[in-house]
């Protein structure tokens, strides 16, 4: 799997970016990314799947 994440131990593959979805799961790294991580939530709920990784800048 793979996600974003802050400082840490997630157990998982560690992306830089501010909005990671992976199949069915979408993260972001920090609480200033929420902004980012509600609009890439709002277009897989809307049906504009993004590929794994997009999203966000690095």
């Amino acid at each position: 799997m793979r996600a974003a994440v802050y400082e840490g131990d997630a157990g998982a593959e560690e992306v830089d970016q501010q909005v990671v979805t992976d199949g069915n799961i979408t993260t972001s790294r920090s609480p200033d990314d929420l902004p980012a991580c509600c609009e890439g939530i709002a277009q897989e709920c809307a049906g504009a799947r993004q590929p794994a990784g997009a999203g966000g800048r690095a």
